[in-house]
């Protein structure tokens, strides 16, 4: 059965005045919808593209009518009742917030780190965090449709150090509430990303999040330890200070470029001990107490050796934006002399 748009029904309308013409079937009506049917029962078109256009067009009455596609079918030749009905559903477009990058881009100098991009600056782009260690990384969303409806969400990734190559991961469809995440890897060490996310409900499609950015450090730091007060062990030439004296030993340390080349974030800070169990620590920060800050990638640790036992003073930076610490401890050993003792002139 075919359901056509006419035009409207008024006087003189009537048998021998219809809307359409009768030297084909409707002539000149537009065929709207159609629907197989026998038997008995409610029959149903979808209207939805010629409500829409009625609306755009502001017409102040939609009229239809029915014509068999056959009508040499008698399962065709229906009565109908006159109570006739259109059903509206409607739809509210649903909403996105909350993105969100993990491991949480950040600056290790700082200790400031920012789900989407650093606060303060004029555009999303400008000076993000970094990401380190060795950790693929995911972006997250929240999502939610006020009609209750499942949502399906996907992602858009690019990378700003390869022409703006763009990727499209998705999570699918989820339930009508809720936070959505996927996993986009690895990444390129070196290299500065950007990201949006969207959600739809299949008719309505919310905007896009706001951009967030952040920039990748895989390549950790490296470090050495040196001392002239304390030359580690088998120095040749040394004058060491004394068990009991306060000497200084210089921390070095550099941020290497990624292999195939790219961005790095430098060197911010490094963590000393002379205690080997503490020396294998990883979750630290560069706000801690043990800590020393870098400048011109140099810093400086004061210790006073409490025995003659050697020593063993062990360093492990970080880098100044990402959160990458140096692979292994930097230690640098020395046996500092014992005490001097006084003696008299005759001795």
């Amino acid at each position: 059965m075919g359901l056509y748009s006419t035009s409207a029904i008024g006087n003189p309308t009537s048998w021998n005045r219809q809307p359409c013409g009768t030297a084909s079937r409707m002539q000149g009506c537009t065929k709207v919808g159609h629907t197989n049917m026998s038997g008995t029962g409610q029959i149903d078109f979808n209207v939805t593209d010629l409500v829409k256009g009625a609306v755009r067009a502001k017409w102040p009455t939609i009229t239809v009518g029915l014509a068999p596609d056959d009508e040499y079918n008698k399962y065709y030749r229906q009565r109908y009742e006159n109570t006739p009905h259109i059903t509206v559903e409607y739809d509210i477009t649903p909403t996105v917030w909350w993105p969100r990058t993990r491991p949480t881009p950040g600056f290790a100098d700082s200790g400031s780190y920012a789900d989407c991009r650093t606060p303060g600056t004029a555009n999303p782009w400008d000076n993000p965090g970094w990401v380190g260690a060795n950790n693929n990384v995911t972006l997250t969303t929240s999502t939610y449709s006020a009609t209750g409806r499942q949502l399906y969400t996907g992602f858009q990734y690019w990378d700003d150090d390869d022409g703006g190559k763009s990727s499209y991961p998705d999570a699918g469809w989820n339930s009508s509430y809720g936070e959505v995440t996927v996993d986009i890897g690895a990444l390129t060490d070196g290299h500065q990303y950007g990201w949006v996310a969207r959600t739809t409900d299949g008719t309505l499609t919310s905007s896009n999040t706001e951009m967030c950015f952040f920039r990748v450090d895989r390549t950790p730091p490296t470090a050495a330890v040196a001392s002239t007060d304390f030359p580690a062990s088998g120095s040749l030439d040394a004058h060491p200070k004394r068990v009991g004296e306060e000497g200084t030993f210089t921390i070095t340390g550099t941020d290497p470029a990624p292999a195939a080349g790219g961005r790095t974030s430098g060197v911010a800070c490094a963590r000393w001990t002379t205690d080997p169990a503490r020396a294998a620590a990883v979750n630290w920060k560069c706000t801690d107490t043990d800590t020393v800050r870098f400048s011109d990638g140099k810093a400086a640790v004061k210790l006073t050796p409490g025995s003659g036992a050697p020593t063993t003073c062990t360093s492990r930076p970080r880098t100044t934006r990402a959160t990458s610490p140096s692979p292994s401890p930097t230690p640098s050993t020395s046996r500092p002399p014992p005490t001097a003792r006084p003696r008299s002139s005759e001795t």
